[in-house]
């Protein structure tokens, strides 16, 4: 009879066993009998198998050596939005006015994306409900060559409302677009987490003693309200005076005087400052 063939598989290897086909009866001799050619002898062959190892969705990485440093590389692919605009990812995605954004991304091949200075804005809500706001930010973005759109911006405190031609709309905390290059170029999304502070205003005058010069006046408030302007101003009044004194410290503030009339009234002309926030006054 013909040999038979039994396979194996171990998950490495595939393990081949040839072997006689018996006619004895279970349970007897293993010794061959009389005028019968022995069998041959079980015999196991290996045949090595090469594993494939299953599909991931990971990345693929390509490694670098330079200068006999290995560096592993990313091998970024793109992601595009149902518009087919290459999108890019914001890091940190969230931040205040002011704030330094870095954006990084693949898929820029177009030739429009390869303009050198080229404008980006965070586009969101504005100051009313049928206001669109578009302001311009600082940045370092730049395309290479294959693709990558790369850098950092400035996050912006005031930007236009393209409907009613208004410049200068604070930017309201919320969902901004990232803009790049055209305006209905949207290539991501950054959370703003701070109102931007209120451009320079003029308030009113704080008195101290009724009917009487003694007050405050030319109040002026940059990034701050004239209401937080006005109530500082009221508590550090009782303090100084025209003629001083030349330096005083007051909840954050710190107030200069700056310059003192003697004509036609008594009047010291006060600076406060608090980081980006500014009060002038003058004490009469």
């Amino acid at each position: 009879m013909p040999g038979r063939w039994s396979v194996v598989a171990t998950g490495v290897a595939v393990v081949l066993s040839v072997g006689a086909c018996g006619g004895g009866s279970e349970g007897s001799s293993a010794a061959p009998a009389a005028g019968k050619t022995q069998a041959p002898s079980t015999t196991t062959t290996v045949v090595p198998v090469t594993e494939t190892a299953p599909r991931t969705n990971t990345l693929a990485s390509t490694t670098t050596t330079v200068q006999g440093t290995e560096t592993t590389t990313p091998d970024r692919h793109p992601v595009y939005d149902v518009n087919g605009i290459p999108q890019v990812t914001a890091s940190p995605p969230q931040g205040g006015v002011g704030a330094t954004i870095h954006v990084d991304g693949y898929g820029f091949t177009e030739e429009h994306w390869m303009g050198t200075d080229l404008t980006l804005w965070l586009s969101g809500p504005g100051g009313d409900p049928d206001c669109v706001v578009y302001a311009e930010a600082e940045h370092t973005v730049r395309v290479t060559p294959d693709g990558r759109l790369h850098g950092d911006f400035l996050v912006p405190s005031h930007g236009g409302c393209r409907q009613s031609g208004v410049s200068e709309f604070p930017l309201r905390p919320g969902t901004y677009a990232i803009v790049y290059q055209c305006t209905v170029c949207t290539i991501g999304t950054f959370e703003l987490t701070g109102s931007a502070p209120p451009p320079s205003a003029e308030c009113t005058t704080v008195g101290f003693t009724p009917q009487t010069e003694d007050a405050a006046s030319s109040i002026v408030a940059t990034g701050l309200s004239c209401e937080e302007a006005e109530a500082f101003v009221r508590r550090l009044g009782p303090s100084v005076s025209p003629g001083g004194p030349a330096r005083i410290e007051l909840e954050g503030f710190e107030c200069v005087l700056t310059r003192y009339e003697r004509e036609p009234l008594p009047q010291g002309f006060y600076e406060c400052t608090s980081g980006s926030k500014r009060i002038s006054f003058v004490r009469s």
